[in-house]
């Protein structure tokens, strides 16, 4: 099972204390979300991989208050 890499960093997008987005790169460098909504924590398994990231590539995600849609950005080279 993989967990999180060691030595790599967390993004995190928060619209308001009800609607929280953190992101973390696991060690088989696939970036996993974790969300808590209304006071309860959800995700970070093998089934919440957004994308495969390069190894200890910086990580940084954006929200819209619009849409309340998040972008995840990622180091391609």
């Amino acid at each position: 099972m993989a967990s999180m890499l060691s030595g790599t960093g967390l993004a995190a997008t928060a619209l308001n204390a009800s609607a929280i987005h953190l992101y973390f790169q696991d060690s088989n460098n696939g970036i996993r979300e974790f969300t808590r909504t209304n006071d309860v924590w959800t995700g970070g398994s093998l089934y919440d991989v957004r994308f495969q990231a390069r190894n200890r590539t910086p990580i940084a995600a954006t929200e819209f208050s619009v849409s309340s849609q998040v972008s995840l950005h990622e180091v391609m080279q």
